[in-house]
């Protein structure tokens, strides 16, 4: 999965006096765009000692990867001829090589998104500041902190013996098969979340439910939670057509393997293919 980047390792711990060396990673965006310096089929990220930034205080450190830093550029950068920006989707569909500057990519977009859109306090209006010891931000007037959002979601492998319920989205009609989804409500368990998903959106009940595991999506600041059960018997299809295209029970013998090594999805329906699920 995008997540699993050994023998690399990203630590995201904070580091607020972290200063910018001339090969820290530079991370700039442009709403959903990132520039990178495309290489074939592979990319890299532009560093600092090519950019010829003259002010240190755009930049805010992020996280390392494998001891180097990274840092994320408040202001707008031209690409010029040897870099250029990229939408964010195009990234994670385009370049499985390497992973863990896919997965650095995310994350930083995440974290980007997150400065971005806190600038200013949600109760009061005015501007907030990096507080010392923690990534968060504290409204300079009021005092409210802020901290990184992250919003719990379920990704459900429905089965019914050696049959898997795999559906395709209704805005997204070209991209391969998925599984049920949804974002976690409000006073609400993540297995009450799996039984409301599976109900609304294909009409079945779901019994013995079972955490399989969890994943990351920085482009949505997710965290996903994975779980598999069971379709209750007797119960029919009846799929959300404002959301899905169709959902179809498929015999582990008729599914086809997409092995993109980024998705829980995809680990779960290889998974299950195999009869490791």
């Amino acid at each position: 999965m995008i997540q699993d980047i050994y023998p690399h390792r990203l630590d995201n711990q904070f580091q607020p006096d972290r200063k910018p060396e001339a090969n820290s990673m530079i991370f700039t965006f442009r709403g959903r765009h990132v520039m990178i310096r495309e290489l074939g089929e592979t990319f890299r990220m532009p560093v600092y000692a090519e950019l010829g930034l003259t002010d240190e205080q755009a930049l805010t450190f992020l996280f390392e990867v494998d001891g180097t830093a990274c840092f994320y550029c408040r202001e707008d950068i031209e690409p010029g001829d040897t870099f250029r920006y990229i939408p964010m989707n195009a990234l994670y569909e385009s370049y499985h090589d390497p992973k863990y500057l896919t997965f650095a990519l995310m994350t930083a977009y995440q974290l980007a998104n997150w400065y971005r859109k806190n600038r200013f306090c949600g109760c009061c209006g005015q501007e907030t500041a990096h507080v010392p010891a923690e990534r968060a931000l504290r409204c300079t007037a009021c005092g409210n902190m802020i901290f990184p959002k992250v919003v719990p979601a379920v990704i459900v492998a429905i089965t019914r013996g050696d049959e898997l319920l795999l559906t395709r989205y209704r805005d997204r009609p070209e991209v391969p098969y998925a599984l049920i989804a949804g974002f976690t409500e409000i006073g609400e368990t993540l297995e009450e979340t799996v039984r409301r998903e599976a109900m609304e959106e294909t009409g079945l009940r779901v019994k013995n439910i079972r955490y399989y595991g969890s994943q990351p999506w920085g482009i949505v600041d997710d965290i996903l939670a994975a779980f598999v059960c069971e379709a209750e018997e007797g119960d029919e299809l009846k799929v959300d057509e404002q959301e899905l295209k169709e959902a179809v029970w498929l015999h582990r013998d008729e599914i086809t393997i997409e092995h993109d090594d980024f998705s829980i999805t995809n680990a779960m329906i290889v998974a299950f293919k195999e009869n490791r699920l």
